[in-house]
């Protein structure tokens, strides 16, 4: 039963998927994040605009990699890539031109997986 609990809710969508994340607790902190492999992005600049060369340059290593900021940043609000906590990590099963990945916490200090 849920009507005592804060939940707490994450939603992502690119294209024609959705992904919703909850978590049945304030003190669980989740994110989720789902984006499209758009063929026509220009990988390698965004990588450079956004300072990430540590990523790669493959777009698989570039969806991965973003997936898993804009789910911490949902998690916990922080903006800056290097100030994001570690989190626990699972990467979501979606179609292939997807990437997409779930991040949660029970606490602020919760490190388990980067």
């Amino acid at each position: 039963m849920l009507s005592n609990k804060a939940l707490m809710a994450s939603i992502s969508h690119s294209r024609d998927l959705v992904c919703v994340a909850l978590g049945c607790d304030e003190q669980i902190a989740v994110g989720i994040d789902i984006e499209y492999h758009e063929p026509n992005r220009n990988i390698e600049g965004v990588i450079q605009s956004l300072g990430w060369a540590d990523v790669g340059l493959s777009a698989e290593a570039f969806y991965n990699a973003w997936c898993l900021y804009e789910a911490r940043f949902k998690a916990t609000g922080i903006i800056a890539r290097s100030e994001q906590p570690e989190m626990r990590v699972s990467a979501l099963a979606v179609p292939a031109q997807y990437s997409g990945v779930l991040v949660w916490a029970s606490e602020p200090s919760d490190s388990s997986i980067s």
